[in-house]
């Protein structure tokens, strides 16, 4: 019994260590965000990573120079499924809140979801405090974090999402059975490649297109394909796309 005890003090505490608090990197001097683009997650994968803050101290508007007295992330919007996450502690401030000029820090930590995968943008909403014309007041702003998450058991190190610049994109049906079929607008007319990968990375379909410029439909002949999971890649000098298909 008491060893079963210690094994689980023992566990408990790692786990504490896994996800612990992280520390504000105090060498950051230019206010913002710190990554943007936040390293890559795995469907049904264990994530932890960190984010930097650096706090602006003043700023010049129309009004005259603004103070800011603190800056507080109310909320983390679209975060992956499955994911947390959880700030510095400051003495004498309230959770996720850091003074005008100061460092702070936020861990992204869990394990993501099964089904959970492409690209996501998670937007953060912060209330700055400032001092104006001797009067403290506050204003609300949001910005974007991006996650990418890549699909379980799928080793080609391939994005899933498109990076067409136009982001008119729609493939269907899924699941899909006999046809698949893409619809997408280029803004020039280009050659691309049509690949369809197994959830194991084997390569099961292969097709050479062209792209107009504007409006394209393509239908891939699919029926000799057997029911699983396949991930769909085109790749031409327009872009790339790429998405998680069921059949």
């Amino acid at each position: 019994m008491k060893k079963f005890i210690f094994i689980s003090i023992f566990v408990f505490i790692t786990k504490l260590g896994i996800y612990a608090q992280c520390k504000p990197d105090t060498t950051i001097i230019t206010p913002g965000i710190y990554p943007k683009n936040l390293p890559e997650a795995r469907e049904d994968s264990l994530y932890d990573e960190a984010v930097q803050f650096k706090m602006p101290k003043d700023t010049q508007s129309f009004l005259g120079l603004v103070k800011f007295d603190s800056i507080t992330i109310t909320n983390i919007s679209n975060i992956p499924s499955g994911l947390i996450y959880q700030c510095s502690p400051l003495n004498g401030y309230s959770s996720c809140t850091w003074p005008g000029g100061g460092n702070g820090c936020l861990r992204v930590f869990g394990k993501v979801d099964s089904g959970v995968f492409g690209k996501i943008n998670c937007v953060a909403t912060l209330r700055a405090y400032v001092v104006l014309g001797g009067k403290t007041t506050y204003f609300e702003t949001k910005d974007t974090l991006l996650f990418v998450v890549q699909p379980k058991g799928y080793n080609l190190n391939t994005k899933v999402f498109s990076t067409f610049e136009s982001g008119d994109v729609k493939v269907y049906p899924i699941p899909f059975d006999q046809t698949l079929n893409i619809n997408i607008s280029s803004k020039q007319s280009v050659k691309g490649l049509i690949e369809i990968f197994s959830i194991s990375g084997k390569r099961v379909f292969l097709k050479t297109i062209q792209l107009n410029s504007g409006f394209n439909h393509v239908n891939l002949e699919t029926s000799t394909l057997q029911k699983g999971i396949y991930i769909l890649k085109l790749n031409s000098d327009e872009g790339e796309l790429c998405y998680k298909l069921i059949k």
